[in-house]
């Protein structure tokens, strides 16, 4: 994976599948899922895919959905490996019901100076277990209440 600043998120989006999911290498990406969560699109997804002719998209849709359903899970995201974001693929998993969505990574050119604040005190989250998962549950009001707290369980359960 490129050392960039977009390599930078999609390494720690992948290390954050890790702490909540298992991980098997397939011929054209890497299935990440979870017994535990499988609603949660965190969890059940397909990322790194190479698939850039239609042939290729052909075969990388097929072989994610007969894996996926093998494990009685249904494969919810796709990340296409850096640089792979193919038009055929993209256009694939449109008409295959999944939706685009882009990530825009923002690096610091500098360090800023920074001056201590006394009234400001940062404490980890698992010190704060109810108040974080108050924030993760109220963060998304697209989503239903009961989703967002599926949701904030598994996050919970990453910091453990």
């Amino acid at each position: 994976m490129e050392r960039t600043t977009v390599g930078s998120v999609l390494r720690t989006t992948q290390a954050w599948c890790l702490h909540l999911c298992e991980k098997e290498t397939l011929d054209l990406g890497i299935a990440y899922y979870s017994d535990r969560f499988p609603d949660l699109p965190e969890a059940n997804q397909y990322r790194e895919v190479i698939a850039t002719g239609t042939d290729q998209v052909a075969a990388a849709i097929e072989e994610s959905s007969r894996w996926f359903k093998e494990k009685s899970l249904k494969c919810q995201r796709w990340a296409p490996a850096i640089g792979e974001a193919s038009p055929p693929l993209e256009k694939a998993l449109i008409d295959n019901g999944f939706e685009k969505h882009v990530c825009n990574a923002f690096r610091l050119a500098r360090w800023p100076d920074l001056t201590r604040s006394e009234h400001l005190r940062i404490l980890p989250a698992r010190a704060m277990r109810d108040i974080f998962h108050k924030m993760l549950v109220a963060e998304s009001p697209s989503e239903s209440q009961s989703f967002r707290a599926y949701r904030a369980n598994a996050w919970i359960e990453r910091l453990d």
